[in-house]
């Protein structure tokens, strides 16, 4: 009989297959860390297929192109392929282990936050007599959206920093040509991820490091709350109503799989679509202080930074949505099944 027959399947849990289905043990002085140590090795896998897109992205918000592939034609002509993963070294770090302490923090904060709903706020809770799996869907959604929201939270105060350098690097040549001293500012431009922390700090101090901090934290909190409960809310639903086998109708092929990959793919979408006017603001934002920060080195005057407000009806605060909703359905679709998998096969 299959996980999914007779009730949804389980959201995060990192239940483990029949013992002669595991990969591996994990050794007892780590095993805890299992769901950080997981979604790490996912992490990375996710960060470097979705990498090339997220500079075209970042670019395509920061700088005029008519395309994603005006922009991409660009690029390989000015910097070459290795443009497309500039800055990749701070995202491989940091991404990788922002997303394993996020999933952490998140299923940390699940069981408190039920509890504290059941304690609480008993009166909103919905009858599990009548429809226990329709419910039981239902009241997972303000549990996941609460114990996101505290996850992209907290997540976001060890991830700007790095998330700015990559900012930084994706987008300092573009900068530095549009800028009265284009070719001092090129030539002189930092090449690693390194040099363009310390060139960050060295001119705005370690504060320069969160530059625009405030965006991130709205975006971050935001999409993390949005990206587990989308992705736990469809997982179980389609879960709900696949057959008991656990297989597609008609032939050899698991379901769960699959459902794992429509929901991932889902959750990216609708999370990216909402919160990308916010990743727009941030990135216009953090534009003029590197603009500024190559100013600055160069012996010239800073100039003021714009005010610019979120407008979700703007088709400026849009561009560069292709790409980003393109990598974040790959990337979704590639960590959770590589999470969901290894959470499986790894005792």
């Amino acid at each position: 009989m299959s996980a999914l027959a007779g009730k949804p399947m389980a959201p995060i849990t990192g239940e483990v297959n029949d013992q002669h289905k595991v990969l591996f043990h994990l050794p007892s002085a780590i095993a805890s860390q299992k769901p950080m140590l997981m979604s790490y090795t996912s992490s990375i896998l996710s960060t470097t297929v979705g990498f090339p897109l997220d500079s075209l992205k970042t670019r395509m918000q920061t700088h005029s192109f008519n395309s994603a592939f005006q922009c991409f034609l660009y690029t390989i002509k000015s910097e070459g392929y290795r443009g497309l993963f500039r800055g990749i070294a701070a995202p491989l770090v940091s991404t990788s282990f922002s997303k394993s302490l996020g999933v952490s923090i998140y299923i940390f904060f699940k069981t408190p936050v039920t509890e504290i709903r059941d304690k609480y706020l008993a009166y909103t809770k919905l009858r599990v007599d009548e429809h226990p799996q329709r419910n039981s869907i239902l009241n997972n959604i303000p549990t996941s959206l609460f114990a996101g929201f505290l996850s992209g939270s907290l997540v976001s105060l060890f991830a700007c920093p790095f998330e700015f350098t990559k900012l930084f690097s994706q987008i300092q040549i573009l900068v530095s040509k549009s800028t009265a001293s284009a070719h001092n500012s090129a030539q002189a431009a930092p090449k690693s991820t390194l040099r363009v922390a310390r060139d960050i700090v060295a001119t705005d101090g370690l504060k320069g490091l969160y530059s625009g901090y405030r965006y991130h934290l709205m975006r971050d909190s935001t999409s993390t709350a949005l990206f587990f409960t989308i992705y736990e809310t469809f997982k179980m639903a389609l879960g709900a109503i696949s057959p008991d086998d656990g297989y597609v109708q008609g032939s050899s092929i698991p379901s769960g799989p699959i459902v794992i990959i429509i929901s991932g793919a889902l959750s990216g979408v609708f999370t990216w679509a909402t919160v990308f006017p916010i990743d727009t603001v941030k990135a216009m934002y953090q534009k003029d202080i590197v603009a500024n920060i190559l100013r600055k080195r160069n012996g010239e005057e800073r100039l003021p930074l714009r005010k610019v407000k979120i407008q979700l009806f703007n088709r400026r605060m849009y561009r560069g949505l292709g790409p980003s909703v393109t990598r974040s359905i790959i990337g979704t679709v590639v960590f959770f099944s590589a999470f969901e998998y290894l959470m499986a096969n790894v005792a």
